[in-house]
């Protein structure tokens, strides 16, 4: 087992290696050495990897007023979301932006009348079966539960085409943040990047603790905020600050070096 364990990590790693290669070589542009890390990392990528985890999902009670709502909507900018009762582990339904606005000419605005019904996947649902499921169904969210049956998180349709696929946009985002670029092999990235879009683009298994984004991290590397223009090394990767203050780190620059 841990022979096999061993060759399928050499495997990955080549993997990932030849396509930096390629991309430093210019036989694969930016976008295509992106896309072809993302195709290969989301092969074995579960909903609990990718899904908006609770603590961040913007819901809605039921009891919730028609106008409260349309400003939860504006404020969210999103177009669907979760409606429940109580708990969040409650979820009775999925209300639409535009199934809302049906409502504006009625004069008893009940909005559990026009909620959908939700769509409920385990956390270990594999994302690209995902994918084929809520295509084939038309359903743009999902409700993602753990093994005791609470609720974890929420995933769309869209988080999924951006996780093989890269950035996309909701039928009523506006421009979003930029969480990292990629240019000359170099990544320039935000501090609020995700540690597994990290491993993904770089190849390096940097395992979560009590951190999730990449700032968190590097203070948990150091035990500090690293200051601007330190440089700090880990495995094959070179992190340079580029801005951080006492609170925070902000944009880092990442090499990957030869090994």
């Amino acid at each position: 087992m841990g022979i096999i364990k061993k060759g399928y990590k050499k495997l990955e790693t080549d993997i990932v290696s030849y396509i930096n290669k390629g991309l430093k070589k210019g036989y694969i542009d930016e976008y295509e050495a992106e896309f072809l890390m993302k195709l290969y990392r989301t092969r074995n990528k579960k909903a609990g990897d990718v899904m908006i985890k609770r603590q961040k999902v913007v819901a809605a009670k039921s009891d919730i007023t028609f106008e409260a709502l349309v400003q939860l909507f504006t404020e969210s900018g999103l177009s669907r979301l979760p409606v429940y009762e109580k708990t969040l582990d409650n979820i009775i339904g999925i209300i639409y932006i535009k199934d809302l606005i049906k409502l504006l000419n009625q004069e008893e605005k009940n909005i559990i009348k026009v909620l959908r019904n939700p769509y409920f996947v385990p956390e270990s649902k594999n994302i690209r079966e995902l994918f084929k499921e809520m295509r084939d169904k038309h359903i743009h969210l999902a409700v993602v539960f753990d093994e005791y049956g609470g609720v974890t998180g929420v995933i769309t349709i869209e988080d999924i085409m951006e996780e093989i696929f890269g950035e996309i946009y909701d039928e009523v985002d506006t421009e979003k943040k930029e969480m990292f670029e990629i240019k000359d092999g170099i990544i320039t990235a935000d501090g609020e990047w995700d540690i597994e879009e990290l491993n993904q683009h770089t190849g390096v298994e940097i395992k979560k603790e009590n951190f999730e984004t990449l700032g968190g991290f590097l203070v948990h590397l150091l035990n500090r905020i690293p200051s601007n223009g330190e440089r700090i090394k880990y495995k094959n990767l070179l992190f340079t600050i580029e801005e951080s203050d006492e609170r925070k780190v902000k944009k880092v620059r990442i090499e990957i070096l030869e090994e």
